[in-house]
């Protein structure tokens, strides 16, 4: 009962520690993302308009921030946040959290990647109906579509498509999970071998010369 206590608190710890990561990740990228979104929409229009409102991206954040402040270059941020910490949180906190009880130390990167191919998995299924009402709510300008926020726009969903287009396009993201994966797996290699090379023949000399550590 007490180990069953100790891992829930480790994984509501490793889920924390990942979401706030995803979120801050959000934050800092957010601007440059949306950025991107606003570029592409100019050349979409100056083609059909022969006119474009932005230049360099320079331009485009002196623009913005004159007429709508930190707030304009953050629009849209909402959606975003969620999703990354839901994502973020489960891809860290159930990798954290398995990867001691099943790998061990010594785990073999197949097996490392093996568990972080099926967390990845999990976590984008988790946040996946997120990201379809991100990408929806991206699109509208394009398509011509009107939403009055998320709640609207999930309602539109569900009346005219269906809770399951909330998952459409899920096959695809289960393929891209394999890079996802891979990083997942590379890095807690990487870090075995860091703890092998570096800290490992500190503890064993330490303890070879009676010395007591930690």
């Amino acid at each position: 009962m007490e180990k069953r206590h100790t891992y829930s608190i480790k994984l509501i710890d490793n889920v924390v520690s990942g979401s706030t990561a995803g979120l801050l990740s959000s934050i800092i990228v957010r601007p440059f993302d949306y950025a991107r979104m606003r570029f592409a929409d100019d050349v979409r229009r100056g083609k059909i308009k022969r006119e474009r409102k932005f230049n360099i991206t320079i331009d485009f954040y002196k623009k913005t921030w004159v007429t709508d402040g930190v707030a304009g270059i953050y629009r849209g941020s909402a959606i975003v946040c969620i999703h990354s910490i839901i994502y973020s949180g489960c891809y860290f906190g159930f990798y954290n959290t398995l990867a001691p009880l099943l790998l061990g130390h010594n785990s073999k990167f197949l097996s490392s990647f093996i568990l972080a191919y099926g967390v990845t998995i999990t976590a984008g299924l988790i946040s996946y109906p997120v990201d379809t009402i991100r990408r929806r709510m991206m699109m509208m300008p394009l398509t011509g579509t009107k939403s009055k926020g998320y709640m609207d726009c999930i309602s539109q969903i569900q009346r005219h498509e269906g809770v399951m287009t909330l998952f459409r396009g899920a096959g695809v993201q289960i393929l891209r999970s394999l890079t996802a994966a891979g990083t997942l797996a590379g890095f807690h290699k990487l870090s075995q071998i860091y703890i092998d090379v570096h800290l490992i023949p500190k503890d064993a000399c330490a303890d070879k010369h009676g010395i007591v550590t930690g």
